[in-house]
Formats: structure tokens, C-alpha cells, sequence
């Protein structure tokens, strides 16, 4: 029995060594994969940053040539809304000399209607000055067929103006302007 102890504590001595160098040698093999899979995790994720910084530079230069050819048509739609209101100035003086020189200054309304119309929605009566002198300071107001061709054209011009701002912002966004 005396070599039975001493065989079963050998037993267990050499377990114990076996299990511990075992165990070292383990942690070993687990720590050299563990650093394995730290690289693979570590160079996948310098290639995924490297993708998103690829996608984000291709964007952002997609982005600068979109912003690039919007500043184009706008600075073209600009210069065309300028020679449009130069030529629509230049037709509303045209028109304008011919309306004075072919109206008469026949009266045409009176006090009551101008006074009526003025505030409207969307009116801007300009009364005519009153007659001079002391009755005329207390005359009431007549607009001339040449006060209301002056107001028609104005509104005419003012509408215009609305057309090619709406349709300069259409085209400005992508939408086609109206015919």
C-alpha cells in the first residue's frame, strides 16, 4: 500500500504538471490567435475606413460638379433675366412716349372710381396732380386716358416681370419653364 500513496501522489504531481504545461502552452496558442484575429479585425477595418474615405472623397466631388453647373445655369439665367428687363424697359419706353404722344388727356374717371381703385388688391392708382391755382386745390382728382394707359402699361410690365422671374426659378430647378 506504501507504493500505491507514493504511485497516486506521482500520478497526481505528473497530472498536475502535465495539466499546467498544457494550460501554459494553451494560452500560448489561444494568445498567438487571438493576436491573428486582432490583425484580421485591424486590417479589415483600415480597408473599410479606406473604402468609406474613397466613397466620401467620390461624393463630395460629385457634389462640387453638380454645385459647379448650377452656379452656370444660374449665372446664365441671371444674364438672360438682365437683357429681358433691359429690353422690357426699353419697349415700356417705346410705348410709353407713343401713349403720350397719341392720347389726348381726356378725362376719363373721376374722383369717386380713382379713389375706389386705389388700394385695391394688386392697383396702384397714382392720382393726378389737381388742377393749379386756388379752385384746383380743392378740385377733386380726374384720371386722362393717358394716366390710364400709363397704369395699364405699368401693370402689363409688372405681370411680365412675375412670368420671367417664375420662369427663370422653374428652370433654376430642373422644371421646364412655361410656354
Amino acid at each position: 500500500m506504501g507504493m500505491s500513496r507514493l504511485t497516486v501522489f506521482a500520478s497526481i504531481v505528473i497530472t498536475l504538471i502535465v495539466v499546467t504545461v498544457a494550460a501554459l502552452f494553451g494560452h500560448r496558442l489561444g494568445e498567438s490567435s487571438v493576436s491573428r484575429e486582432l490583425s484580421a479585425c485591424r486590417a479589415e477595418q483600415a480597408a473599410y475606413h479606406a473604402e468609406q474615405a474613397e466613397a466620401a472623397e467620390i461624393a463630395a466631388h460629385s457634389l462640387a460638379l453638380a454645385f459647379g453647373e448650377r452656379q452656370r445655369i444660374t449665372d446664365e439665367l441671371t444674364r438672360q433675366l438682365g437683357a429681358q428687363r433691359a429690353t422690357a424697359a426699353r419697349l415700356k419706353q417705346e410705348r410709353q412716349s407713343e401713349i403720350e404722344r397719341q392720347t389726348d388727356q381726356r378725362g376719363c374717371l373721376r374722383d369717386d372710381v380713382l379713389r375706389l381703385l386705389d388700394g385695391a388688391p394688386g392697383l396702384r392708382v397714382q392720382l393726378p396732380a389737381g388742377r393749379g391755382g386756388a379752385a384746383g386745390a380743392h378740385a377733386a382728382y380726374v384720371a386722362t386716358d393717358t394716366d390710364i394707359a400709363g397704369w395699364t402699361l405699368d401693370a402689363g410690365e409688372r405681370y411680365a416681370e412675375c412670368v420671367r422671374r417664375y420662369d427663370a426659378l422653374i428652370e433654376a430647378t430642373g422644371g421646364a419653364p412655361r410656354e
